[in-house]
């Protein structure tokens, strides 16, 4: 009986002496970690793929943080300098403090991550994972500090290099010009035939929702008057912002094209109002435009009136000014 008391009392103190030789920890450690994305989509999204790994990632961190605590070495260092800005040279001591800690732990999950959104918070998801801690007593070195990440590589990288080609064009059009007159008498009519405005050129994204298009824009231009006719192709350029990144992309755009000074310097300027459809690669868009037509054309004493649709003096004239319609075509390449 005495032998099998000192069997019985030897087992338990060898499973003990077992447990703490490898610095097994057998309980279930929980952590938690939340994070806020700075877009709409779901965290379990292919866009949010960084977000979701730094957010189980921190949660894991939180776990072995309470299963192992750290060891804390402490170092003193100490050294006597002088205070230039003190005249007297009195002497001060300094303290340099040093903590190292580290461990060196196994981890093995329990189960799937639970992340969730968070009810209070807009954007905000919740982690929590379970699992296991295995200390391994063997002393190591600590590695290089956890650098936090930056929030630049938590986007999307595509967002900022979106590129595309972009072509469009305008309807044609036919009107009568206003006219000023010198000398007295019926004023004669001057028609002129606006071709299509056409215009190609490319789009990059200057940020995650907007992207500015660049344009080189061309178009001919026919006058009619007093049974004599005259043209020219008219050259220049157009600037767009708009968004990109949705099914409805509404953007502005103001051009300018200019013809030869030769052949009666006619100048088209206006502005533009769009709307993109589709969310993919490629878009198709309409838009209205607002432009006026001028020229330094004078012929027996009749001439281009002032074309601009403000004028100081005169305020706001509509007459002068013409819309349009016109459609567009987009393909990004992201």
């Amino acid at each position: 009986m005495p032998a099998l008391r000192l069997h019985i009392l030897i087992i338990p103190l060898f499973l003990l002496w077992a447990n703490t030789a490898t610095g097994q920890v057998n309980n279930v450690v929980e952590g938690q970690s939340s994070i806020i994305i700075d877009n709409r989509k779901d965290i379990l999204h292919v866009a949010n793929n960084n977000y979701r790994r730094k957010l189980i990632e921190d949660a894991t961190i939180n776990a072995i943080r309470q299963a192992v605590p750290a060891i804390i070495n402490f170092e003193e260092y100490s050294y006597q300098d002088y205070d230039e800005a003190d005249q007297s040279k009195q002497p001060s001591d300094r303290m340099i403090f040093q903590f190292k800690s580290g461990r060196q732990v196994l981890w093995q999950q329990s189960g799937n991550p639970e992340i969730s959104a968070d009810l209070r918070t807009k954007r905000k998801w919740n982690c929590k994972v379970s699992g296991y801690v295995t200390e391994i007593s063997v002393p190591v070195v600590l590695n290089a500090p956890r650098l936090p990440v930056k929030p630049t590589k938590l986007k999307k990288p595509a967002s900022l290099k979106a590129f595309g080609l972009g072509y469009g064009l305008s309807m044609p059009q036919v009107f009568d010009v206003p006219l000023d007159q010198n000398q007295p008498g019926p004023t004669p009519n001057w028609q002129l035939t606006i071709y299509p405005v056409q215009y190609a050129g490319i789009h990059f994204g200057v940020s995650r929702e907007f992207a500015l298009g660049l344009y080189f824009s061309f178009s001919n231009v026919r006058l009619v008057y007093d049974c004599l006719e005259t043209g020219t192709p008219c050259y220049g350029g157009r600037i767009q912002l708009g968004l990109y990144r949705h099914t409805v992309n509404p953007y502005i755009s103001v051009f300018m094209l200019y013809g030869d000074e030769n052949a009666c310097a006619f100048a088209i300027k206006g502005a533009a109002i769009g709307i993109d459809f589709l969310k993919g690669r490629f878009k198709f868009g309409i838009e209205t435009q607002a432009y006026w037509v001028s020229s330094n054309l004078e012929y027996k004493g009749v001439r281009f009136s002032d074309n601009t649709f403000f004028n100081i003096n005169k305020g706001f004239n509509l007459n002068y000014l013409r819309f349009n319609l016109g459609v567009g075509l987009k393909l990004y390449f992201f």
